[in-house]
């Protein structure tokens, strides 16, 4: 059974993951914060509303996951349409940090849960580390899975003129400073779906191109805008026309041929008549 059950009202499916493992505590900058000073956590929840906020206006269905502690991911709360004032609800029920980081069993549960319905979906990663529960193997397994679905999800649409897509995009969101080999998990899970790594929205002066990015990676649709709809009804118009002018230019050809035959035929008759008539009236004049 779908795990979404307001999926088909939606104009995509978007699932969150959270990292609420022990990094999470951390500043920023990766050290014990000082008195006051923010954590990775506190940035996370933020982020967690930005987003939230941003496809509910977008008419999305939307849902959580958290993961950390004992290295198995949890489901918040399932992808519905929801009201803005749910967002703080839902923010304050995530778990204080602790434990490792089961990024990919986080992956893997998202993309079961998504993979199965016929709308654009979309997977927010809001993390500061790297898989820690398995081996980092087990992020690329996930990550080439998601590449391989996302080739396969085309539909036919008649409406549309043409083949609509149902891709799973991952949009990475790191948190402070984030080693080597965890960007570079993330890096590859955006690469590999289609999607992007949203980077500078944690420091208090948010970069304004991530703000972009993050607003863009939130609104955009898969499925087509009346303008591309528009595009491919011209293309296949033109298309039609072209065809039509090569089977009038073929059958204006066969009826040409055909009536330069009949002619050709008739003149041939013609003659033979006229001969015959010829030798009918020299056999008359004889006698």
């Amino acid at each position: 059974m779908p795990i979404f059950s307001s999926s088909k009202r939606a104009s995509e499916i978007v699932d969150i993951l959270v990292d609420v493992s022990g990094s999470m505590s951390q500043s920023l900058s990766g050290a014990a914060p000082k008195a006051g000073e923010r954590t990775k956590m506190d940035i996370a929840k933020r982020l967690l509303q930005d987003v939230i906020a941003a496809n509910l206006r977008s008419n999305a269905a939307w849902g959580v996951k958290y993961f950390g502690g004992d290295c198995q991911p949890v489901r918040l709360i399932k992808p519905e349409q929801r009201k803005v004032d749910d967002v703080k609800k839902y923010v304050s029920k995530l778990p204080p940090p602790s434990g490792k980081t089961p990024l990919a069993a986080a992956l893997r549960m998202s993309f079961d849960d998504l993979s199965t319905h016929k709308n654009p979906k979309k997977i927010f990663v809001i993390s500061d580390g790297r898989e820690e529960c398995e081996p980092a193997e087990a992020v690329a397994e996930i990550s080439a899975q998601i590449k391989a679905y996302n080739i396969t999800q085309t539909q036919y649409s008649p409406s549309a003129f043409g083949r609509l897509r149902y891709p799973l995009r991952v949009f990475p969101v790191p948190v402070g400073r984030v080693e080597q080999q965890a960007s570079a998990q993330l890096k590859t899970l955006a690469e590999d779906s289609g999607g992007k790594v949203i980077s500078g929205l944690d420091g208090d002066e948010q970069n304004p191109t991530s703000r972009n990015d993050l607003k863009a990676a939130v609104i955009a649709q898969e499925l087509p805008t009346f303008a591309a709809a528009s595009r491919r009804m011209s293309r296949s118009a033109l298309l039609i026309i072209l065809v039509q002018a090569l089977c009038l230019a073929a059958l204006w050809f066969a009826l040409s041929t055909l009536v330069k035959s009949l002619e050709s035929k008739i003149d041939i008759q013609a003659d033979a008549i006229k001969t015959l008539s010829e030798a009918v009236k020299t056999l008359a004049d004889k006698k």
